[in-house]
C-alpha cells in the first residue's frame, strides 16, 4: 500500500487529517480561525459600546461552521459542529435579568 509516496507492507500507521488529506486540514483550520476571529470581533464591539442586540456576524460565523460541519461529515472528514453552535450562542443578545436591571 502506498500513501503519499510511502510504501508501506502490512498494516500502515494510523494518520492524521494532515498526513491524510492536508488542504482538507489547511480548509478546517481556516474555517475555525475566521469565525472564531469574526466573533471574538463582534463580541468585544458589542462589549464597548454596551449593545444588547444579536451579532449578524457571530451568527453568520456560526452558521457558517454548522454548514461545513454539515458537509465535513459527509465527506466523513470532520465535525466542528459543537464550536459553530456555541459561536450562534455567543452571537445572541445580552439579557439581563430584572433583578440585575433594578440594581443599576
Amino acid at each position: 500500500m502506498t500513501i503519499n509516496g510511502h510504501t508501506y507492507t502490512g498494516n500502515p500507521p494510523a494518520l492524521t487529517l494532515y498526513q491524510r488529506d492536508s488542504v482538507s486540514f489547511f480548509n478546517i483550520v481556516f474555517v475555525l480561525a475566521a469565525g472564531l476571529f469574526v466573533t471574538t470581533l463582534d463580541l468585544s464591539l458589542r462589549t464597548l459600546r454596551h449593545s444588547r442586540r444579536t451579532c449578524g456576524g457571530a451568527l453568520a460565523a456560526g452558521a457558517g461552521l454548522l454548514v461545513v460541519s454539515i458537509l465535513g461529515l459527509l465527506l466523513g472528514l470532520a465535525s466542528v459542529g459543537v464550536v459553530g453552535f456555541l459561536l450562534i450562542m455567543a452571537g445572541l443578545s445580552i439579557k439581563q435579568k430584572a433583578s440585575t436591571a433594578k440594581a443599576k
